[in-house]
């Protein structure tokens, strides 16, 4: 929205990390003017002027989504994000790089290793020192 500050943009991210989990579609839209509309001579909002942070937002509604609505596509989605980085990175630069890796839900499994947290079962690969449960 035109006049957005910072802290908008990371009370919204704040939102959406506290619905995480909920049943929720999530649509993320860039600001268009109307013309019937009081913004109508504001600027819109394109994929070219987004900071760090709006991309940010659309990186986690969609693995939001992704997680929510259709998981068993993890692998799909990661390989398809992995394969047409190069064309995102041509196309919108270095930023790119921290949202192909949210989306993917690769930054979930490497900052989450790094610190020590647990992935999701399903998700996991058992290690060398880790017993498959069997069923």
């Amino acid at each position: 929205m035109p006049g957005e500050q910072k802290e908008d943009i990371l009370a919204t991210i704040t939102l959406l990390d506290r619905l995480k989990g909920a049943k929720i579609l999530y649509v993320p839209l860039l600001f268009t003017s109307e013309e019937e509309c009081i913004l109508k001579r504001q600027k819109h909002k394109d994929l070219k002027n987004l900071d760090e942070l709006h991309w940010d937002i659309l990186a986690r509604c969609g693995r939001y989504d992704i997680n929510t609505w259709k998981p068993e596509i993890n692998k799909i989605v990661m390989a398809g994000s992995l394969l047409s980085y190069p064309y995102y990175r041509w196309k919108h630069g270095k930023k790119i790089f921290k949202v192909i890796m949210k989306f993917s839900g690769l930054e979930e499994i490497f900052v989450n290793r790094k610190v020590g947290i647990e992935c999701q079962p399903q998700y996991c690969v058992p290690g060398p020192n880790t017993e498959v449960e069997e069923k």
